[in-house]
């Protein structure tokens, strides 16, 4: 690894590149046309479903991602549609009104995330946000995790993570830039202070999907990079097992209203060590920056 002046040194026996010059913030991706999609199935999905158009109705893409994926649950489809793919966006009919849409670049970086490869997207986010929940009747159906809390402004995340309810609980967000590929986990930790009084303090971590390798990576402690298929091991290790804060999505999908919980300890069984995976650390510090110590 390198520091923020590009000067070398080991950390878990492993010498990376000059983090220097790589940006801590990616720009923006900007796809103008859809042969930029770099999956060759997800291409053709938007070609054949939408030519050359560079943005569609939310409607519109939910028939064709039913008609693409036809085993599909319709419900977990349009959950993936609404709520992790399309952006609310100002009407042009009526300005004063919003529609969800689903534009280029929501798609390209809904395939950067789960559509590696494509045929395997929706089972892909599926594992992500959704969890087998039996019925009385013995059906299975999905319970969407209460973690994901969409893209939130400042001053939203301030009230949330600011709240006394919350204290001691987390949350995962969309980050700041909208065609990251990676997550932002929250979490808050209540500290006392002389006069007796409690003090609310924030954290902030990411953890990213490897498309290659399937895991989800994040930097654990003393600046490892560790690695796990299970988003909720990884969240277990993160925030230290702490509960979730429930999102305004998941009250939303009433049908999706059961108790959910991280067992304790679960990130202590299988997580890997990937400080010494040299593509995978470029790669995760090529989007977050380089590591630094993580306070408790």
């Amino acid at each position: 690894m390198s520091d923020t002046k590009g000067r070398n040194y080991s950390a878990g026996g492993y010498r990376g590149v000059r983090l220097s010059k790589v940006p801590k913030n990616l720009p923006g991706v900007d796809v103008k046309d859809a042969k930029e999609i770099p999956e060759p199935h997800a291409r053709h999905f938007w070609l054949k479903n939408f030519e050359k158009q560079t943005e569609v109705s939310e409607q519109r893409f939910r028939d064709a991602l039913e008609e693409q994926f036809p085993k599909a649950d319709k419900q977990i489809i349009r959950i993936i549609s609404s709520r992790f793919v399309a952006l609310e966006k100002k009407s042009k009919k009526d300005p004063s009104s919003s529609d969800l849409r689903v534009d280029l670049d929501c798609f390209y970086r809904f395939v950067e995330r789960f559509g590696y490869p494509w045929i395997e997207a929706v089972d892909n986010i599926k594992k992500t946000f959704f969890r087998e929940q039996e019925l009385a009747n013995k059906t299975i159906e999905y319970v969407m995790v209460p973690w994901y809390h969409g893209f939130l402004s400042e001053k939203q995340l301030s009230e949330i993570l600011l709240n006394q309810e919350n204290a001691e609980k987390f949350l995962v967000r969309e980050p700041r830039n909208r065609d990251c590929t990676r997550l932002t986990v929250e979490y808050t930790k209540v500290f006392k202070v002389k006069d007796g009084k409690k003090t609310i303090g924030r954290s902030k971590r990411n953890i990213q999907w490897h498309k290659k390798r399937k895991i989800w990576v994040w930097q654990g402690r003393n600046k490892k990079l560790l690695g796990h298929s299970n988003i909720d091991v990884a969240l277990g290790e993160m925030t230290n097992d702490r509960k979730p804060i429930i999102s305004a999505i998941f009250k939303d999908e009433k049908e999706y209203s059961t108790v959910y919980e991280i067992v304790p300890g679960l990130y202590k069984k299988g997580t890997m060590d990937l400080s010494h995976d040299e593509e995978i650390v470029r790669t995760f510090e090529a989007e977050n920056g380089p590591m630094t110590p993580i306070a408790e």
